[in-house]
């Protein structure tokens, strides 16, 4: 798979697809946060060949708030990850689900309150098909010793389904 401002292209002949479940769904750091999250158990015990075929069932099957929470205890996975490879950091994990969910709560919160409505602007960005959800991301420097990340997700109207940012 390839990372980019763009999102995620996954090689299904290539055994590095197989990788990206593994940490989000199937490792035993994974299965811990997911335990905790309330989440259709079968989304994290059906072995997916990769991670798009993970996000259309759910897509398909839950609704518009369990789906913006599954998509941020993937996020939640994806950080413990890289926290304890790269930073040597132990999160909680028990706690990760339900950080993502107030992060979900927040979001929404938040949105409401300023009115936005999740449109994007038409000639940035194409949508993905009907039925589909697009992830776009990026992250870069924040002056000298920062950095920081984000990704939002969005369906095929264009209404944004979940985002979220990152600084240190």
């Amino acid at each position: 798979f390839l990372f980019g401002n763009t999102g995620l292209l996954f090689f299904k002949d290539s055994l590095i697809v197989l990788a990206l479940p593994h940490t989000l769904l199937y490792c035993p750091l994974a299965h811990t946060i997911w335990r905790g999250s309330g989440i259709d158990p079968k989304f994290w015990h059906t072995e997916f060949c990769t991670m798009v075929d993970c996000i259309v069932l759910a897509h398909q099957e839950l609704s518009m708030e369990e789906l913006g929470i599954f998509v941020a205890i993937l996020w939640e996975c994806w950080n413990a990850r890289n926290r304890f490879i790269f930073e040597s950091i132990e999160d909680d994990v028990t706690q990760l689900s339900s950080r993502a969910r107030r992060f979900v709560a927040s979001y929404r919160e938040m949105k409401d309150t300023l009115g936005v409505s999740g449109q994007s602007h038409p000639a940035a960005w194409k949508p993905p098909p009907a039925g589909l959800l697009k992830l776009n991301f990026d992250s870069g420097q924040l002056g000298e010793q920062g950095w920081g990340n984000g990704f939002v997700i969005r369906d095929s109207d264009g209404a944004v389904v979940l985002a979220g940012v990152q600084q240190k």
